[in-house]
């Protein structure tokens, strides 16, 4: 990957995403980076690496649970 950015915990996300040009947005499941990714029109994904997660909500937001998934989804094949 040519670039991974770890935003702080702590960080104000919209500030983060709306200053920053992001091409892809991973964050745990059901949790407000992809959302707030969504929004701003930069593709998102959920990551459940337990794989013990269901996405039952019709959000549109992906649910990656392995490196395979997590290639597709940054190469854009998913």
């Amino acid at each position: 990957y040519t670039s991974l950015v770890e935003i702080d915990p702590d960080a104000n996300i919209f500030s983060e995403l709306e200053n920053k040009k992001f091409n892809h947005v991973i964050s745990l499941p059901f949790t407000g980076p992809s959302y707030v990714a969504k929004h701003y029109g930069i593709k998102s994904a959920f990551y459940d690496p337990t794989n013990k997660v269901i996405n039952s909500y019709n959000d549109n937001i992906p649910l990656l649970k392995n490196k395979k998934d997590i290639e597709r989804f940054l190469f854009n094949f998913l």
